[in-house]
């Protein structure tokens, strides 16, 4: 308790401090209230367990789906000790090239409104070298895809929304005519994009437009403003979802948050169905007065949606949703029948073959309804003595890149960028840079 008071005031020294600037201030105040919050996260979570008492614990204990562990030996390996803070927030790793997009749009709170940084970069993985990327034709980005090699990018030029299409023999854009220009033109207006059905579409505040024979349609009934107006909002919560827009069926899921809060909540709604706009907690029936993240989701080949949450900061949880509805994997670290000896914490996930890869506090794989550890990770809180500033970080992971069977390309949400190698047990750093990364044309 004496380390958690010591913490809080010391944020109330940064918070006072009139000669803390952007970005040190944001990034100070960030790091001290994570760390404070979770200096002891392996002791805390250990001791966390579902709490009958708690009608949210027990709504999901109720639900608990029986998961086999495999409680072989797991080793643990060590970050590296960084000497420089990150700025390179990473959302999502986008392929491109000989390396990755890194979607690092990030919106904070500021003086009453949202402050949002749309800030893109390029790793190379040839020589792991981290580039901050400028596109021609567009002065912000909204958005980078990648399908099947053709490059779509949505943003603004000066005033105006764009979306330009990339391919080996150039640029053209996908100009807006007609009723699309009045609707898209927006001051305050933006654009998400994805690919359903081998079709362009962006999702924007007043709903979805679809690219087909070379123009721009309306897909009426889908308008986030009117669904806030229509919960009772006196003006709209909608704010750029931080990344691409995804398809799982039917369904079109998008993730709206405040990274620097914390505030997440996973949204989605039926292609082709007018007003079928629904926040996850809400459709579920699963909202309390407690604070409640989506930290990650997907969409598996077994037809079911895995969702990672964190609430009240150290409580994680793993729930599969389904037609049947939702069941608990995980609840407050901790499998059914509490078989696992340490707690398990997920943040981020993708699909390798018929497996789910997993990765929170270490990395998991599992098929059907069977986890496995392969590690653990330690040292994932450092204390960083940076250009005059202490800096307490906390890597946590938020985007995972399969480079090969046993490889992996790790992203924090709070910055951190890292190759695995687990048949070599080796972690290696890559944005552990004394200067911010260099900007370069990416078209």
């Amino acid at each position: 308790m004496e380390s958690l008071l010591a913490a809080k005031f010391i944020v109330v020294l940064i918070l006072l401090n009139p000669i803390m600037t952007y970005p040190f201030n944001k990034v100070l105040i960030l790091a001290f209230v994570c760390s404070s919050l979770t200096c002891q996260s392996q002791q805390i979570i250990a001791r966390i367990s579902p709490n009958d008492n708690d009608p949210f614990d027990k709504k999901l204990s109720e639900k608990f789906l029986v998961t086999k562990f495999d409680q072989k030996e797991v080793p643990t390996l060590d970050l590296p000790k960084r000497k420089h803070s990150s700025m390179t927030f990473v959302n999502e790793f986008i392929p491109f090239g000989e390396g990755y997009i890194i979607n690092s749009l990030t919106t904070s709170p500021g003086g009453g409104k949202i402050d949002i940084d749309y800030s893109f970069y390029f790793l190379n993985l040839t020589n792991n070298h981290v580039s901050k990327i400028e596109i021609s034709g567009i002065d912000t980005i909204h958005s980078i895809i990648n399908e099947k090699g053709a490059i779509f990018v949505s943003g603004k030029k000066g005033n105006e929304l764009k979306v330009l299409h990339y391919t080996e023999n150039g640029m053209k854009e996908l100009p807006f005519t007609g009723d699309i220009l009045n609707k898209v033109q927006q001051p305050k207006n933006w654009l998400k994009l994805g690919i359903y059905k081998s079709q362009l579409l962006a999702l924007c505040r007043d709903g979805i437009i679809q690219y087909t024979d070379a123009k721009w349609t309306y897909l009426p009934g889908n308008s986030i403003d009117d669904y806030f107006l229509q919960l009772g909002y006196k003006r709209s919560r909608a704010i750029i979802p931080t990344e691409n827009i995804r398809f799982y069926g039917d369904k079109m899921y998008f993730l709206q948050e405040i990274v620097q809060q914390r505030s997440a909540e996973l949204f989605s709604l039926d292609m082709g169905k007018p007003n079928s706009i629904k926040e996850f907690f809400v459709k579920n029936n699963l909202t309390d007065n407690t604070k409640k993240e989506i930290d990650a989701y997907l969409g598996s080949t077994d037809g079911n949606l895995y969702i990672a949450i964190t609430r009240l900061m150290e409580n994680q949880i793993l729930l599969r949703e389904n037609s049947d509805g939702v069941n608990t994997v995980i609840l407050n670290g901790q499998l059914k029948e509490k078989i696992n000896e340490f707690p398990i914490n997920i943040s981020s996930m993708t699909e390798f073959d018929d497996k789910k890869i997993m990765i929170g506090n270490g990395l998991f794989e599992m098929k059907e309804n069977v986890l496995t550890p392969i590690l653990f990770f330690d040292n994932m809180k450092q204390q960083i003595k940076d250009g005059g500033y202490i800096f307490n970080d906390e890597f946590r992971p938020r985007a995972i890149a399969m480079l090969g069977s046993s490889k992996y390309l790790l992203g924090g949400l709070f910055g951190g960028i890292y190759i695995l190698d687990v048949a070599e047990m080796k972690i290696k750093c890559l944005d552990d840079l004394k200067d911010q990364p260099k900007t370069r044309k990416l078209f």
